[in-house]
C-alpha cells in the first residue's frame, strides 16, 4: 500500500497556543516550530531553552518542546 498524505495541516493533537505576555497575541505552534539555545553555567552544567519568537512583536517565549 502507497502512504497517503490526508491532511497537509498538523493535526490539532499536537498544536498548542500560547499568548505573548509582550503584545497579547495568542499563537500557535507545534512542538517542531520551538528551537533551542543552551548555555553553560559557572558550575559546568549546561541548561536548554525551548522558545518561539512571536510573529507580531518578536518577544521570545518559553514553550514545553515535548
Amino acid at each position: 500500500m502507497t502512504i497517503v498524505v490526508v491532511d497537509r495541516g498538523p493535526d490539532p493533537s499536537v498544536v498548542r497556543k500560547v499568548v505573548c505576555q509582550q503584545c497579547g497575541a495568542t499563537l500557535a505552534y507545534t512542538p517542531r516550530d520551538a528551537q533551542f539555545s543552551t548555555s553553560a553555567g559557572i558550575d559546568g552544567t549546561y541548561d536548554t531553552r525551548s522558545y518561539i519568537r512571536c510573529p507580531k512583536c518578536k518577544e521570545i517565549i518559553d514553550v514545553k518542546a515535548r
